[in-house]
Parts: C-alpha cells; structure tokens; sequence
C-alpha cells in the first residue's frame, strides 16, 4: 500500500525526480521488511519464510531444573533470569516470579527481599530480523505482557565459539523496558532443511509429466510442421494423421485376435480332457 500511495504521489510531480528516488527507496525498504519475517514455530525459535531455509533455534539453552540463564553483572542492583522455550522454574534465584507458571524473564529485586517480577511471558514471545549497516542480519527476540507491562528485548548475538549461553543485561529503556544481548552459538542464523508435508513427487507421476509434456511438443511441432512445410490443412494437420486414424480399428483386432486365441486355446484344452 505504501508503494502504492509513493507511486500516486509520483504521478502527481513526474518532474520533480527527489521525489521518483524517494519512492523507490519507499518500496525497496517495505520489501526488505516483508521478505525478513521470522515466523515464531515455537516459545523459543523461528524460521525465516523469505525461502532461505535459515532458523533460530534455542531450545539447546532451555532448562528443566534450575533457573536458566542469568546476568550476574547486577548493573542496576537486580538478577535478571532468561529461560527459553520453558517457564522459569522454582529456585532461591527466581523469586517469586514462578508464581506466574509462564514466566521466560524475571527480575529479582536486591532491595524487595527477593520479590520476583515478571518481565515477560513465553507465549507473547516473538521474533524480529534486523539488518545492520554491513548488511549482516541478526534477530531480536521481543517478549512482552509482562508485569505492569513491562516488556524484555534481547539481541541474539552469534558467537559461534559460545556453545552455551551467556546473558548480558544492558539497560533499562523507556521504563519497564529491558534490553539484554544472549552471546551463543544457537543465536546464529543456520539453515535447516524446511520440514515439508511429505507429498512428494512419485515416479509415476514424473512419468505422467514427461508423457503429457512430449505429447504437447508433438502435436504442436507436427502441426507447425505440417501447416508451413507440407502445406496441409483440415484434418491432414494432424501429424501422422493417417496412422491415428486406423489406430483405433488396429487396437480392436488385436483385441479380438488375442481374444480368439484364449477361447480355442481354452476349447482345445477341455478337449483333450474329454
């Protein structure tokens, strides 16, 4: 729609040609922008649908037991928990943010004796790509509805030497909320093979394929032929048109011939019973 409305505005000032760059580069930004969706496929990874087959999986950083991943900095005087694709669980670390059963980020207060906040839950989790100035793409993870709406950003930092995880809160911006970079190597762009339907082509459908695509070239080649080099029309432009025609009549005698073989060969044989 904005390419559109660019393109109208053009129209209007066909001179002025400030305004014809502006629109190209109106609509080559809207483009980029719609070719680089993340589809979320879970609470903790997303697959590119611009057709690269390239994802972001974090399940590998997820964690069952303890509190997941933790920012040991305390740079505003809190302890921040990041547990992907699972809800921060019940520890000393967590607070009481595993009141709330679906908590993926949790601020636990120095000075609330301990009182854990929800800074987002897993099922608001989703995915933005972003592209830097050099053209590399990267993914922002952006987990909201947390407590008093307070909403968690964190930059997926490939770091491919990084085989677990390492969170690092950066700062609180606006108020309520906050921004944190995860360093792994599951916080790469890698491309995955995409899981299709299973409907794949048959060898008798190929067949079926090649068939219909040479009987095409043939009859539209022959009839070219015939029109401009035999100088045939009607019915004479079918390509071998004479042997089409009694091919109908040779197919039924050689049903009737093979026919007439099985019954004497059947009669002979309760003959010679007999």
């Amino acid at each position: 729609e904005s390419c559109l409305l660019a393109s109208a505005h053009v129209r209007i000032a066909p001179r002025m040609g400030n305004n014809l760059q502006l629109t190209f580069a109106i609509c080559i930004v809207f483009a980029v922008k719609a070719a680089l969706e993340c589809k979320r496929t879970s609470y903790c990874s997303c697959q590119l649908t611009d057709g690269t087959e390239y994802s972001v999986d974090l399940s590998p950083l997820g964690r069952s037991g303890p509190a997941g991943l933790q920012d040991p900095s305390h740079v505003d005087g809190n302890l921040y928990t990041y547990n992907p694709c699972t809800p921060v669980q019940n520890t000393p670390q967590a607070g009481s943010c595993t009141t709330d059963n679906d908590v993926a980020v949790c601020q636990v207060l120095d000075h609330g004796n301990g009182r854990g906040v929800n800074c987002g839950s897993q099922y608001n989790a989703t995915y933005i790509v972003t592209v830097d100035d050099d053209g590399e793409l990267s993914v922002l993870l952006r987990i909201g509805d947390g407590e008093g709406g307070r909403v968690s950003l964190i930059t997926l930092v490939c770091n491919a030497s990084e085989d677990g995880g390492q969170l690092i809160f950066k700062e609180e911006h606006p108020r309520f909320t906050y921004k944190f970079e995860l360093h792994s190597a599951y916080s790469c762009l890698r491309k995955v093979p995409l899981k299709h339907s299973g409907m794949a082509i048959s060898i008798g459908s190929i067949l079926v394929i090649v068939f219909v695509t040479v009987l095409n070239v043939y009859v539209v080649c022959g009839i070219l032929f015939m029109k401009y080099k035999k100088g045939a029309s009607g019915r004479e432009l079918i390509p071998n048109y004479k042997f089409w025609s009694v091919l109908p009549v040779l197919i039924k005698d050689g049903v009737l011939f093979l026919v007439s073989k099985c019954r004497r060969s059947s009669s002979r044989h309760e003959y010679d019973n007999l």
